[in-house]
């Protein structure tokens, strides 16, 4: 009989609902004891971390609104100065 070498042996592949459970199993089993206290806190600091960022985000979107409220104010001013008539001729600029 002719055996087939390893490599040539075609790989059995898993379902991938079993794999999904595996990793649930897997989980499971990562939330009790230290693994657990472990992703509990990992957990709490992502969550700070997340506050913070969201309150930054917060803050640069108030400054982001003012500046624009400014550059609105700035281009209104001058686009009055430029359709007022002027008083004096224009001077060319030197």
């Amino acid at each position: 009989m002719l055996q087939t070498s390893p490599v040539c042996r075609p790989k059995l592949r898993r379902p991938k609902v079993k794999a999904h459970f595996e990793r649930r199993r897997r989980m499971r089993k990562m939330r009790g004891g230290r693994w657990g206290l472990l992703l509990q806190l990992r957990n709490v600091r992502l969550l700070v971390r997340n506050r913070c960022i969201m309150e930054e985000n917060e803050r640069l979107r108030q400054k982001a609104l003012l500046l624009n409220q400014q550059n609105q104010a700035l281009l209104s001013l001058l686009t009055n100065l430029r359709s007022s008539p002027a008083s004096s001729p224009k001077q060319p600029l030197s």
